[in-house]
């Protein structure tokens, strides 16, 4: 074998172990690719829980905004301080509903997560949230206002039956 045929030979086994480089690389990146998308679904869901143990937290360790929300509900009249803290409570929830439909929207979190929140979203929502909503509803995405006023639609529905 003269020694251009050895060049030739080494060039050839080098490309090839490049190539077996190259894959091990691609593979490499494909899981740690996997296990980041991973973490983000982790991620979301956590700040998702986050934002409606804050909400419960205000509801449980507030006695205001508890006793305004409570009074709300039995129709009872409220005082302008009330109105108010209720308005920035409920749109704080509605800023929180938001975000969950970005995370569903944008893949981080699953259909059946999504769903079982927007069982919380029909349960949370009162009269008084209702008619509060056309007034704030230009804070939000267009989308996620459309996603509401279906689940809005939807419970004031089955309310009638």
């Amino acid at each position: 074998m003269d020694i251009q045929s050895t060049a030739e030979l080494l060039g050839n086994l080098g490309e090839f172990i490049a190539s077996i480089a190259v894959l091990i690389t691609l593979i490499y990146l494909a899981v740690q690719i996997k296990q980041n998308t991973k973490a983000m679904h982790v991620t979301a869901r956590g700040h998702i829980v986050e934002g409606t143990q804050h909400l419960r937290g205000l509801l449980m360790n507030n006695e205001f905004v508890r006793g305004a929300l409570v009074k709300q509900h039995r129709g009872g009249e409220l005082s302008d301080e009330e109105k108010l803290v209720l308005r920035h409570y409920t749109v704080t929830m509605f800023r929180n509903w938001e975000y969950q439909h970005y995370q569903f929207t944008n893949g981080l979190v699953d259909q059946d997560s999504f769903r079982a929140t927007q069982v919380v979203w029909r349960v949370s929502l009162s009269p008084y949230n209702i008619k509060l909503w056309p007034k704030v509803r230009d804070q939000f995405t267009e989308v996620f206002a459309q996603e509401l006023e279906r689940v809005m639609a939807a419970t004031e529905k089955s309310e009638e039956q």
